[in-house]
């Protein structure tokens, strides 16, 4: 039985899976909200700057409503892309250098979809120039979001954690924990269990 305080969680890796325990699993669920959250905000703000620009001025109370319609029906599906390729799979490590990537990728695939929606649906607007501007406004606004602000909100006080394990894979656990702010947590040490005759002495 291993003891730890309260502020510590206990994972265990190499021959079996990580094992997240309360705390780790609450700061997951509470990031994956967290940047849902702020996706659909830059998915809103997204629209409103590219109508601005599309048009030379602020869009209308009307002009923004009839485009919000269809994208806000569309938002729901790019979150549903968001979630397929891994991005909300917060206890996942995900390099910051390969996060803007993944993003264009999902983001590529959501103007896709949205092109193929407004092709299908007539919805009363044929946004070409419009989704050229939105995918570059949108991806910028989502990479700034996740790079930038999102690790800010998430400073405060960090889990600690003790990685029994062996092998790559405890360095790389260890690694993305202490690389990756959006974790809250730091690895404070590494056990290697083939230093142990037995799992009982740790």
């Amino acid at each position: 039985v291993f003891m730890l305080p309260r502020q510590y969680f206990l994972t265990t890796c190499g021959s079996h899976a990580l094992a997240y325990h309360t705390p780790m699993q609450k700061v997951i669920r509470r990031n994956s909200a967290l940047l849902l959250f702020g996706d659909i905000f830059s998915f809103i703000i997204g629209l409103f700057i590219t109508l601005t620009l599309r048009y030379g001025a602020l869009p209308s109370q009307y002009l923004f409503i009839v485009h919000a319609i269809p994208f806000g029906a569309l938002m729901s599906l790019w979150a549903a892309v968001f979630f397929i390729t891994g991005l909300y799979d917060t206890h996942i490590p995900l390099i910051r250098r390969d996060t803007p990537a993944l993003i264009l990728k999902a983001q590529v695939l959501n103007m896709l979809l949205a092109a193929l929606f407004f092709f299908v649906f007539p919805v009363g607007i044929t946004p070409k120039t419009i989704l050229a501007l939105y995918l570059i406004i949108s991806t910028t606004l989502i990479v700034c979001w996740r790079l930038f602000v999102f690790p800010v909100i998430q400073r405060g006080s960090m889990t600690r954690a003790v990685i029994v394990a062996s092998g790559e894979e405890a360095k790389k656990v260890s690694q993305a924990l202490n690389c990756n702010a959006q974790f809250r947590c730091v690895c404070t040490e590494v056990i290697d269990i083939h230093r142990y005759a037995s799992t009982a002495l740790l």
